[in-house]
C-alpha cells in the first residue's frame, strides 16, 4: 500500500520535527517493492516490458555492428591514413570515452527515474538506444584504430621457408 502524504501518528511528542522524521522513515522503510508479484501491473505496461525494450535495443546495436563490419575496409583505410601516435590516442579516447558516456547516461537515467518497475520510460528507452549506438560506434572505431596500429608492424612480403624446395626431405 502506498503511504499517504500525512505523517505517521506516533505516541511521541507532536512537534514538527518528530512528524517530519516519522514521515521520512515511513518512506524509507516502504517495502512494497519487495512484493512485485503481488502488485497489479498497470494496463499500459506488460510485466516483461524491460526485457522487450532491452531486446529491441540489443538488436539495434548488433545491427549497427554488422553494418560497421561491412564497412570495415573503408574504416581500416581511414585508420591507416593517420600517424601511429594519433591513432593510439584517438583509439583510447573512443574506447574509454564511449564507456564513460554510456555509464554516465545510465546513472542519469537512474537519477531521473527513467527505469521503473514495469520497464523503461519512453524517453529513457530512446536515450539508452541512442547512447548504446554511440558506444558501439566508439568501440568499433577504437578497434579499427588499434588493428591498424598492429597491422603496421606485420610485414606484407613473404619470406622463403627454412627448408628449400629442392631438398630431399620434401620430395619423399
Amino acid at each position: 500500500m502506498r503511504h499517504s502524504a500525512e505523517p505517521v501518528k506516533t505516541d511521541c511528542s507532536e512537534d514538527k520535527n518528530q512528524r517530519a522524521t516519522d514521515y521520512r522513515l515511513s518512506e524509507i522503510w516502504d517495502t512494497e517493492w519487495l512484493y512485485l508479484n503481488k502488485r497489479p501491473v498497470p494496463d499500459k505496461y506488460h510485466p516483461n516490458m524491460i526485457w522487450l525494450q532491452g531486446a529491441i535495443c540489443f538488436l539495434l546495436w548488433i545491427s549497427y555492428g554488422v553494418l560497421q563490419s561491412r564497412r570495415s575496409q573503408a574504416i581500416l583505410s581511414w585508420a591507416c591514413s593517420m600517424p601511429k601516435p594519433k591513432r593510439i590516442g584517438i583509439a583510447t579516447l573512443f574506447m574509454i570515452g564511449s564507456f564513460i558516456l554510456m555509464f554516465g547516461v545510465l546513472l542519469v537515467n537512474l537519477q531521473l527515474k527513467g527505469f521503473t518497475q514495469q520497464g523503461m520510460t519512453a524517453w529513457a528507452c530512446i536515450l539508452v538506444g541512442l547512447v548504446g549506438l554511440i558506444f558501439v560506434h566508439g568501440q568499433t572505431m577504437a578497434t579499427a584504430l588499434l588493428l591498424a596500429t598492429l597491422q603496421e608492424s606485420v610485414t606484407g612480403s613473404r619470406s622463403n621457408s627454412s627448408t628449400p624446395k629442392d631438398s630431399p626431405e620434401i620430395r619423399s
